[in-house]
């Protein structure tokens, strides 16, 4: 089994060619558009505005929406305009197959259903950690915002597998960063990726035009990393019992024979993302 993607899974039972997943996700991207790109077309916002934006969402977890309104650039009325022009714009890849002609709907359907069948292991609302988990709490968040800075910085949409605890934390084959977390929880917490993810996430952190070193991405991927970890404590420190951060670093700490560790995989379609924590 393991986790899988719609498209990986289609085109494993043969249903579909890689030609007709691309010209799916081809017309995917045309219509899922960002909720920036209404507002500019609607004129409520200037494309300078809506990039002012987007940079704060990668510092911040805060919806497009609520920032726009903190910052004083869209109102309610505007906001939900926007949103409902991009519902309606929006489509899914089982209906981007059957436009696209490549399945009809009750042939997607019933892919689908043994889509579900077969990946109901993985899907889940909340961060299923294994018995025996420390620092439970801090842990969840901490995936939870990786998630979803992932997607809002990066453009990349996780899914998540089974934790792993104790774990290998070795990964040779990765770009790893590590941040230390000490006061009200003692844990390193650190990101894993492939080389493509990295640059993807670099791509979007300092800019596409951008011509992207071996070093730059590495600072990019650190950059993302302060950034996921300064929202956790923002979200847990409290002011009789704080949580702080250290300085994003290469690697991993070597692990001592009686210390817990925790491997978290977050599947992408193409590349990997992975969390590791080693607790104290």
């Amino acid at each position: 089994m393991g986790v899988k993607f719609i498209g990986q899974f289609l085109l494993e039972r043969g249903a579909i060619t890689r030609e007709q997943l691309l010209l799916a996700t081809e017309l995917q991207e045309q219509r899922n558009r960002p909720l920036g790109a209404y507002a500019v077309e609607r004129g409520y916002l200037t494309p300078a505005q809506a990039e002012q934006i987007n940079r704060e969402q990668q510092v911040t977890d805060r919806r497009f929406g609520e920032l726009a309104l903190t910052m004083g650039l869209l109102n309610d009325a505007q906001i939900n305009d926007v949103l409902t022009l991009q519902k309606q714009g929006r489509i899914r890849i089982g209906e981007a197959l059957v436009a696209t002609g490549a399945l009809d709907t009750a042939g997607f359907e019933e892919h689908f259903a043994a889509f579900q069948a077969d990946q109901a292991i993985y899907q889940t609302g909340t961060v299923e950690l294994p018995e025996g988990t420390p620092c439970a709490e801090l842990v969840r968040v901490c995936i939870d915002l990786s998630e979803k800075l992932l997607l809002r910085v990066a453009g990349l949409t996780p899914k998540r597998g089974i934790a792993l605890l104790p774990a290998d934390l070795a990964a040779p084959e990765l770009l790893t960063i590590s941040i230390g977390f000490s006061g009200s929880a003692t844990v390193q917490f650190a990101f894993s990726a492939s080389k493509d993810v990295a640059v993807a996430i670099a791509r979007r952190v300092l800019g596409p035009a951008m011509a992207l070193s071996d070093e730059l991405v590495i600072d990019a991927l650190k950059e993302f990393c302060n950034v996921v970890c300064g929202n956790i404590c923002g979200k847990l420190s409290q002011p009789e019992n704080p949580l702080e951060i250290g300085p994003p670093e290469d690697g991993l700490p070597e692990k001592r024979v009686d210390q817990k560790s925790l491997l978290v995989p977050l599947h992408l379609p193409d590349g990997r993302f992975e969390l590791r924590f080693l607790f104290a």
